[in-house]
């Protein structure tokens, strides 16, 4: 008797039902960041070119801008979609209408703002200039503390640039975090690559897992349990020099579940 092998195709790895979208309420997650050059300064490793600040609790947002042709009737950026997580972590939004230099406070109050997304433009079809949502004193269209900004000369459904391996997780929604390639590029020094955790309200982070290059060095950690990031608390990946500068690059990978 020949037996021929079954046609019956064996079950896919997780990963890649996932990746197909076969599996319900999740979706692949992979967050790249770099910084070209830092110091001894400990920094979170994004494209943003700023380290956004912290709400410790949840208030009302001053929305404003640098140039005053953003404003609702100007050349530049009219209205904005500014986006968040309130303070029970659900996710909101609400349209704002720019008036320039000078402030204009959220309806609702956030414990996080995620996303600055210009809605409508005048004749000069982008913003005119920088976009910011934060607190404090507004100077010339800058709050004292920033939270997000949205870069000049965005169009049409753009949105601040991506703040790379970070995330705030709103409620009914958790990231598993699988691992992270790490790198740094240093001279004659080291340098410190940290992934860390901590609740939207809490002041302090977590270290979750520490990497010390040589010269220069790279790691690729698996974790052999997913770190969870429940809703209500968020991780980022930062990187400091012990000397002079470098460049830091980084990449986080999971799962995103919830719906």
């Amino acid at each position: 008797m020949t037996l021929y092998p079954s046609r019956a195709p064996a079950t896919p790895p997780f990963e890649l039902q996932v990746s197909r979208g076969e599996v319900p309420y999740h979706a692949a997650y992979v967050k790249p960041g770099a910084i070209a050059s830092q110091g001894v300064t400990e920094a979170i490793i994004n494209a943003a070119g700023y380290v956004p600040a912290y709400q410790s609790a949840a208030g009302v947002v001053k929305i404003s801008a640098a140039n005053a042709n953003d404003t609702s009737a100007g050349t530049g950026a009219r209205t904005v979609l500014v986006s968040g997580l309130l303070a029970d972590f659900s996710a909101s939004s609400e349209t704002i209408s720019l008036n320039g230099q000078t402030a204009v406070n959220t309806v609702q109050s956030y414990i996080r703002i995620t996303e600055i997304k210009v809605l409508t433009v005048g004749g000069g079809a982008q913003s005119a200039g920088i976009i910011y949502a934060g607190t404090g004193t507004v100077t010339a269209g800058v709050p004292a503390t920033v939270y997000l900004q949205a870069p000049a000369a965005t169009v049409v459904n753009g949105t601040n640039v991506d703040l790379g391996p970070y995330l705030a997780v709103p409620l009914g929604f958790e990231l598993l975090l699988y691992g992270a390639n790490l790198q740094a590029t240093v001279s004659s020094n080291t340098a410190t690559l940290l992934i860390k955790y901590r609740a939207l309200a809490a002041a302090v982070w977590t270290n979750f897992y520490t990497y010390v290059t040589t010269v220069n060095g790279s790691d690729r950690p698996m974790l052999p349990y997913p770190l969870r990031i429940a809703a209500g608390y968020e991780y980022c990946i930062t990187s400091k020099a012990s000397g002079t500068t470098i460049a830091s690059s980084c990449c986080a990978y999971g799962v995103y579940v919830g719906g």
